[in-house]
């Protein structure tokens, strides 16, 4: 098993443009991350640099979401067919205004969750968002099993 030293905050000098710092002693090398956003890997080995950018808000949201449905279970063809809808919005937004786009999304998607509500009988203007999130994962929950059934059949 590697052993790893960290460095502490308090290690750093204050005019450092390193924020973390870590030695892996199987390989005598360092991982530094700087304050300008690069990853710099050494080792005697070599060395190794690469900036990250930092992820926008749109590519965080998708992230989140594709997380969440892999925590939820969701796998195989479900997933797939997540991962193409999510392309399809993509490709979508990239072809239009986004402001405008995410504007229309967003008012479809409120209109589409009112009706849902009062089909059901939910009064949307008392609902939390733990009430939402159990909608959701109760919505979930009986696509899958919709599913199930018609692949037993």
């Amino acid at each position: 098993m590697d052993t790893y030293r960290a460095m502490r905050g308090s290690e750093v000098p204050p005019s450092s443009s390193v924020i973390a710092s870590i030695y892996n002693e199987r390989f005598d090398g360092y991982v530094r991350v700087y304050k300008n956003g690069y990853v710099k890997m050494t080792s005697p080995a070599g060395t190794v640099t690469a900036q990250f950018k930092e992820l926008e808000k749109a590519d965080w949201l998708r992230e989140s979401y594709i997380r969440m449905l892999i925590e939820s279970g969701i796998r195989g063809q479900e997933l797939q067919s997540a991962l193409a809808a999510i392309e399809r919005v993509d490709q979508r937004l990239s072809q239009t205004d986004p402001e405008e786009a995410r504007t229309s999304l967003y008012e479809r998607s409120q209109q589409r969750f009112h009706e849902w509500c009062a089909e059901q009988g939910v009064d949307y203007e008392t609902l939390t968002d733990e009430n939402v999130i159990r909608i959701v994962a109760q919505g979930v929950e009986t696509v899958r099993e919709e599913e199930c059934v018609a692949g037993d059949e």
